[in-house]
């Protein structure tokens, strides 16, 4: 009977000293996959948008608007136009010289629907006048993106991003139907 007894506090230790073995390999996996298994952050690469908004302007059911002169150390990082379909829209993505973003979205989405999918920016804030239109203003609730609105016939243009709104506001200042 000893016998029995003593195997069986050594299966029991020795599963117990596995179960550790076995713990601690488990956190040094995950010790290392912390430092090693994070993506790094990489800046968005400039590109030419210009083929995207010459299809968007030959196929848009409205004037599709694009920034006639880019500020100093902006850079477009992201074009879109999608032409298929009756609801059409383009978007163009900017990264400013502080590594701020700012997007010009287009659609002839219902508008309601065409901001809640562009923009975080929901709460309503004092209407700005751009280009003498007034454009109604949004900030997000956290207060880390601010967008402006302008709903015309048959297009919603949303200016939105996380840059200063006075960056903003030049920006929607540049934009054109032309050039």
């Amino acid at each position: 009977m000893s016998e029995t007894r003593s195997g069986h506090k050594q299966s029991v230790s020795g599963l117990a000293g596995a179960l550790i073995v076995v713990l601690l390999l488990i956190a040094a996996i995950w010790v290392l996959s912390l430092s090693h298994g994070r993506p790094s952050v990489q800046q968005a690469q400039p590109i030419d948008y210009s083929a995207e908004l010459t299809e968007a302007r030959n196929q848009a059911p409205f004037e599709v608007l694009a920034p006639t002169d880019m500020p100093s150390g902006w850079d477009a990082t992201s074009a879109d136009w999608r032409g298929a379909g009756p609801e059409v829209s383009w978007h163009l993505g900017v990264s400013t010289d502080d590594s701020e973003y700012v997007g010009l979205e287009q659609g002839n989405q219902p508008a309601a629907q065409f901001i809640a999918e562009r923009t975080p920016a929901d709460q309503p804030a004092e209407p700005v006048v751009i280009t003498d239109k007034t454009w109604t203003a949004l900030t997000s609730s956290d207060g880390d993106e601010h967008a402006f609105v302008l709903v015309g016939e048959g297009v919603t243009t949303v200016v939105t991003g996380t840059a200063p709104v006075s960056e903003l506001i030049v920006f929607a200042e540049s934009l054109s139907p032309a050039g």
